[in-house]
């Protein structure tokens, strides 16, 4: 269909060219002498058996009447080359398109797999965290005897003769507010510490001491009791503050 619009054109314009002629004269025409010499040059460029072809109808085309078909089907050539190209082309581009669009879900898929992993980090790290804070908090168990320092010195003999064993709670919570804690919990391990003799009567004798005193005098005043959880917060704080002086130490390692 492109050759056939493409002869007419070309038979229109030499009848336009040939128009001030003679009909029927022999003399070529000077653009089909330009047809023909561009196959030539193309075919010595290119050798091809579509060349020879090509200066074979433009060499047919140099007598009057005929059209230089050589040239026509050259040009019908380039033209499919060219959208030949341009299809190349854009199928590069869909391809460019289509990689990007792949790489983006890829960088998407890799973000997400960071933030999961960041994700799972701080999940691990808070639990982490809260069995640290769990495992300094102060806290009661049960025992079995109340012979306390027994107890202690049970779970850790090679402290014995180098501590006081001294109650987290104290025992006095006992006697001054009957009913909060019972003398199973006082008298657990968990609830022992040891002070080591050379501190004891600086840090268990005094500063522990006005802790609990400074502790206890709101609740006696008042004529109320502090709860159990109120207890081992204040118990937890002096562990925090004495317990790198205690032995074992206590308030993170314990």
């Amino acid at each position: 269909m492109r050759l056939a619009t493409v002869a007419s054109a070309m038979a229109m314009s030499r009848i336009d060219r040939t128009a001030a002629g003679t009909v029927g004269s022999a003399a070529p025409v000077v653009g089909d002498g330009i047809a023909w010499l561009g196959s030539a040059v193309s075919l010595v460029a290119d050798p091809s058996w579509d060349g020879l072809v090509d200066l074979g109808l433009d060499t047919a085309g140099l007598a009057p009447g005929v059209l230089p078909m050589g040239t026509i089907r050259r040009g019908e050539r380039l033209l499919e080359a060219g959208e030949a190209l341009r299809k190349a082309e854009r199928a590069v581009e869909a391809g460019d398109a289509a990689r990007k669009a792949e790489r983006a879900v890829e960088v998407g898929e890799e973000v997400r797999r960071v933030e999961r992993a960041v994700d799972a980090a701080q999940t691990a790290r808070g639990a982490e965290r809260a069995e640290e804070v769990a495992a300094a908090s102060a806290r009661f168990g049960k025992a079995t005897s109340n012979d306390y320092r027994k107890t202690f010195l049970n779970a850790y003999p090679e402290l014995e003769g180098q501590v006081v064993v001294h109650h987290a709670v104290e025992q006095q919570v006992l006697a001054k507010f009957p009913g909060v804690v019972t003398e199973a919990e006082i008298h657990s391990l968990e609830n022992l510490r040891g002070v080591p003799f050379s501190t004891n009567s600086d840090i268990h004798l005094s500063k522990i001491r006005t802790e609990w005193n400074d502790f206890y005098e709101p609740f006696i005043s008042s004529g109320t009791a502090p709860t159990k959880t109120q207890l081992l917060q204040k118990a937890t704080d002096i562990d925090r503050r004495y317990g790198p002086a205690f032995a074992p130490k206590v308030g993170g390692g314990r």
